[in-house]
């Protein structure tokens, strides 16, 4: 049987995406501090999760080189794509552009 917190765990993910390592670890936080937690609606404890991780002006690292190149080879700027509106959509291969 899971924990009540892998079972919140579970919940807030099905609800808001992949939990970061810091949101993890405050809930984790808030379940020891406050066991009546397990009885707040699932946007309660992501607000106080949230709550807590901004009062202890919590930033994110920053993104790294590597990570920075991915996404500039996974999403080209603005710029690299054609201009649709002044040109003939069936012209346009879209195949590299994807």
């Amino acid at each position: 049987m899971a924990s009540i917190t892998d079972q919140l765990h579970k919940s807030l993910e099905e609800l808001y995406g992949r939990l970061g390592d810091a949101q993890v670890e405050a809930l984790h936080i808030l379940v020891a501090e406050k066991p009546e937690v397990k009885n707040y609606s699932v946007n309660e404890i992501w607000q106080a999760i949230n709550r807590r991780l901004a009062a202890s002006s919590y930033r994110p690292n920053a993104k790294t080189e590597k990570q920075e190149s991915i996404m500039e080879s996974l999403f080209k700027p603005g710029n690299s794509y054609p201009d649709i509106f002044s040109t003939n959509p069936d012209d346009i291969d879209m195949d590299n552009y994807l």
